[in-house]
């Protein structure tokens, strides 16, 4: 955890990533890594609850990397692409998001974009 206090969170996220074995040059990184190009890029009119995901409390989003269908299958045991919510999921987007707070419970840090 203290390598992440250093650096670029966005580098520090893909060398975590990588070293999981991870690995995917599919990365689209934001021009402002701010809740506001994050909205704007991949919310939009989609439900969000901005309060659940605390975007007041946001000081840095980036897209870490996108892992395809194809690559998803590599790691089954970890991501299972079954239907969630009538929805069948091929792709995952990791992105890495600071926060102003000092410590937030698991339940607080889920959200779902959908």
């Amino acid at each position: 955890m203290q390598s992440f206090a250093k650096g670029n969170l966005t580098e520090k996220g893909i060398e975590l990533f990588e070293k999981l074995a991870y690995v995917t040059k599919r990365r689209a990184p934001l021009q402002n890594p701010t809740y506001a190009e994050f909205n704007d890029t991949y919310i939009g009119d989609k439900k969000f609850d901005e309060a659940k995901a605390k975007t007041s409390e946001w000081k840095y989003v980036d897209l870490l990397f996108q892992l395809s269908k194809e690559e998803v299958l590599k790691h089954a045991t970890l991501f299972d692409t079954n239907q969630v919510d009538r929805t069948v999921i091929e792709t995952y987007l990791f992105f890495a998001i600071e926060l102003s707070g000092e410590q937030y419970s698991r339940t607080e840090l889920s959200i779902n974009i959908g």
